[in-house]
């Protein structure tokens, strides 16, 4: 069974989210009393590892357009619902936190990646002398076969600014079907190879940021998980890159259901931070 998040860790306060992205240097923080008022931008403390939960509303919001469904960009950042009118495959979010992809009409379309940005960015704490986390989870649910063998579905963070930024300075992300994970930083690119890895339909994954204290010499590092465990190694960010969008990007028949941590009273993660000390196993260059 799952244990409600609320319980393990003190909650503090961010006030207002456009506040905390312009002015990220300079956080006010305010400690709330009622551990059980959930609200919107929140830090929560876990005491055991010195290890800070940032929470930030999200939601999915970009549809990249140079992963569009054709031409005709039939779906986009401002229609994110309807069909290809090419009968290639594409995505609807169907709401904030739920993506579905819509096969291509067989014999006549192709399946093209669409690849989706979260609203929020995950930004850097100024002056802080504990562990900042940033996590978000996925639960992926297949659909039927796969159109002419297409079958992908990646995720996890990169630094672009969607919709207009094309050019991917940074994106390190899990793919679930390639059982890899991988970094993109402009022409470099790496795979790494999952050990022992298998998935079933439904299985949750999710993804970690953690950004050391201040005044350490460390770097920040990313992190995957799959139903609350943590799978392979960590990947450092070198390049110390303040902040990163949750993205995900799919090319088959699926449901994709976000946990971005809106209401953990309610919809609490599967992964359990005061279970995880802060980790140190990364792969190597």
């Amino acid at each position: 069974m799952t244990e409600n998040v609320s319980s393990d860790f003190e909650l503090i306060q961010i006030d207002d989210i456009m506040e905390f992205e312009n002015n990220c240097g300079n956080i006010q923080i305010d400690e709330v009393k009622n551990t059980n008022d959930l609200i919107e931008n929140n830090f929560l403390e876990n005491k055991i590892n010195n290890l800070f939960y940032v929470q930030i509303r999200n939601k999915w919001k970009d549809i990249e357009d140079d992963f569009r469904c054709c031409n005709n960009r039939c779906i986009n950042t401002y229609k994110p619902f309807g069909v290809c009118i090419k009968g290639n495959g594409y995505i609807n979010l169907i709401n904030k936190e739920i993506i579905k992809y819509y096969n291509c009409v067989e014999g006549k379309g192709i399946n093209n990646l669409a690849f989706v940005t979260a609203k929020y960015k995950f930004y850097k704490t100024e002056d802080f002398i504990n562990y900042s986390l940033f996590y978000f989870e996925i639960k992926y649910t297949k659909i039927g076969e796969g159109i002419s063998g297409e079958n992908d579905v990646d995720f996890g963070i990169q630094n672009r600014d969607p919709p207009d930024d094309l050019k991917c300075k940074y994106e390190i992300g899990l793919n679930i079907f390639g059982e890899y994970i991988f970094y993109l930083m402009e022409s470099n690119y790496k795979e790494f190879k999952i050990d022992n890895f298998s998935w079933n339909n439904g299985d949750i994954f999710g993804c970690g940021l953690i950004y050391p204290p201040t005044k350490i010499d460390e770097f920040p590092y990313i992190f995957f998980t799959q139903n609350g465990q943590i799978i392979g190694k960590a990947v450092l960010l070198k390049d110390n890159f303040d902040c990163f969008h949750p993205y995900i990007g799919l090319a088959n028949c699926c449901l994709v259901e976000a946990n971005f941590g809106n209401d953990l009273g309610n919809k609490p993660f599967i992964y359990n931070f005061k279970k995880h000390p802060v980790l140190n196993e990364f792969y190597e260059d």
